[in-house]
């Protein structure tokens, strides 16, 4: 009864394109919050920390398919490279040891450091949200995720080896 009632309102919201827009820019608005914040509260083993980075990751591939930026095809192979990458890399690894983040090829995969293809990637997102015009309310989320990420990670490699140096 409520979804009959529901689906002709749902329906002329949905298809007023500046009412989409608005509603994903608040879907991604709140799930770059949360993601942010599951970093401190969630995040125990290197299996959740994967799958919040591609929760948001997906998130931002979504809405910039959706605003239909120029740029997009350049992201998704960005993507896929560096996926695939970090996929590989996990399924020779032991996911739910968490020390192995003391790997160099994790540090250039996932670290926005310097020649890095974290950074790469990062900066290929900055660059399509920018070149398709996006709101502020869609860049400064992202911007607050990836600091919350990378602080996250350094936190956890500075962690992981100062206890492997202690262990020894």
């Amino acid at each position: 009864m409520v979804s009959k009632i529901l689906c002709p309102l749902i329906s002329i919201f949905l298809f007023n394109n500046n009412s989409v827009y608005w509603l994903l820019c608040t879907f991604f608005f709140i799930s770059c919050i949360f993601n942010s914040l599951f970093f401190w509260f969630g995040v125990s083993d290197l299996r959740l920390l994967w799958a919040n980075i591609s929760l948001n990751s997906s998130s931002v591939l979504f809405l910039i398919f959706f605003l239909g930026c120029s740029q997009s095809l350049y992201l998704l192979y960005c993507y896929l490279f560096w996926s695939s990458l970090v996929c590989l890399i996990f399924f020779y690894n032991d996911i739910y040891y968490i020390n192995i983040l003391f790997n160099w090829g994790i540090i250039s995969i996932l670290f926005a450091i310097p020649f890095s293809l974290g950074l790469v990637y990062k900066v290929t997102v900055i660059t399509c949200l920018l070149g398709c015009n996006s709101d502020w309310i869609i860049v400064i989320p992202l911007f607050f995720y990836n600091i919350v990420e990378q602080y996250y990670l350094f936190k956890l490699l500075g962690y992981n080896s100062s206890s492997i140096i202690y262990n020894y």
